[in-house]
């Protein structure tokens, strides 16, 4: 029986729990093959869906590891801080300016996972699950959704079957992983259902 969980504080977490509610069950609807339409490519919006779920769920922990440092139930370094906020220092006129900072989407990722786990205590085995032959799918299935963003040619908007593999293949380990990393800390465990 696959374990079940909830998530705590929802107040503190409630956008956390609308991203990865709405697009889990919209990844789960498209894999299914429950959405459809004439112009609908399904294995476009999977891997779409899928990176948007990532990407929002990176900004939410960055953005609790950030609260926690402010209330004082963690301590990040410089770097970490500097890196979490996605902020960036220079000069203008003699005056610090605050200005955005991009990092690649893989290394924002990986960054946050290892950031989030070292803090709480989960770094075995997040590294464990990053260790595993999904690592391999999810970045596959993130360069192709990045030559979809970017399209340079027709097949940049095509999925094959292997791609489709490939996604589904990046869900899997990257539920795997989440679990992984927010257990404890987010992620409650429910007990098994009596019978």
């Amino acid at each position: 029986m696959a374990k079940r969980y909830i998530t705590r504080d929802l107040e503190t977490h409630s956008d956390h729990i609308v991203i990865s509610g709405s697009i889990h069950n919209e990844l789960w609807a498209i894999e299914r093959g429950l959405v459809k339409g004439p112009h609908f490519n399904e294995r476009r919006a999977y891997i779409r869906s899928l990176f948007a779920m990532v990407e929002g769920l990176g900004y939410q922990l960055r953005q609790e590891l950030l609260r926690l440092k402010k209330i004082g139930q963690i301590q990040l370094t410089i770097e970490e801080e500097f890196i979490l906020s996605e902020v960036d220092y220079t000069l203008d006129g003699g005056r610090a300016k605050k200005r955005s900072k991009l990092y690649r989407t893989k290394d924002l990722f990986l960054y946050t996972t290892r950031c989030y786990a070292r803090h709480f205590n989960t770094t075995e085995d997040v590294e464990r699950v990053l260790n595993q032959k999904g690592w391999n799918a999810f970045n596959t299935s993130l360069k192709k959704r990045d030559s979809m963003t970017h399209p340079k040619t027709s097949a940049d908007t095509e999925v094959s079957e292997k791609d489709w593999e490939e996604a589904r293949a990046a869900w899997a380990w990257y539920h795997q992983l989440y679990v992984a990393l927010l257990k404890g800390s987010i992620l409650e465990e429910l007990p098994d259902k009596q019978k």
